[in-house]
């Protein structure tokens, strides 16, 4: 299995979201972009016979204004990395808390739930010298632009995903309806 590294990975991840072609929905008369929210993750590499090796976990915060960073355990090394602060994006984090914005997405493909939230998979292509990938990033009008999940697909039929497990608000929990979006 061919192996990538989680800076280059996290690189590769980010970028391509910010190449989703999008058009903006504005929100008026908000002063926040999003709710403060901390998200636990677990990555997983999966071989082509579907075998799950859980590779690292994750921890990602956000504040009101998108801004957010990271840090990511490796199972395998125990080596610990910390990625950002990076900053919000406004219109992106606008958009991404519309249902409506996220159904309607050119590369919407279905809904599904994780962590207990309903969430829009949004599908793309990525060209790198080893061949198109396929990435599937699963967003809820909740968490606006805090993916989910993101799962890759690889050529000769290697995957990788990252889930979250846990969703915190910082200003309390989500309600039901929240969750139903």
């Amino acid at each position: 299995m061919r192996r990538i590294g989680g800076l280059r990975f996290t690189a590769i991840i980010f970028y391509s979201i910010l190449g989703i072609t999008l058009s903006v929905h504005a929100q008026q008369g908000r002063s926040e972009i999003t709710r403060p929210h901390d998200v636990t993750y677990n990555e997983y590499e999966i071989s082509k016979d579907g075998v799950e090796t859980l590779i690292s976990t994750r921890y990602r915060t956000v504040d009101t204004e998108g801004t957010w960073k990271m840090v990511a355990k490796s199972m395998r090394t125990g080596r610990v990395n910390h990625f950002g602060p990076y900053p919000g994006h406004r219109e992106l984090w606008m958009s991404f808390q519309s249902a409506e914005f996220l159904r309607n997405h050119p590369n919407f493909s279905h809904t599904d739930k994780v962590a207990g939230f309903e969430v829009y998979v949004i599908k793309h292509y990525l060209n790198e010298s080893q061949g198109e990938w396929e990435v599937e990033e699963s967003y809820s009008p909740v968490t606006g632009y805090t993916p989910l999940r993101t799962v890759v697909k690889f050529g000769g039929g290697t995957m990788k995903r990252i889930e979250a497990t846990k969703v915190e608000f910082k200003d309390g929990p989500a309600t039901q309806n929240e969750k139903k979006n």
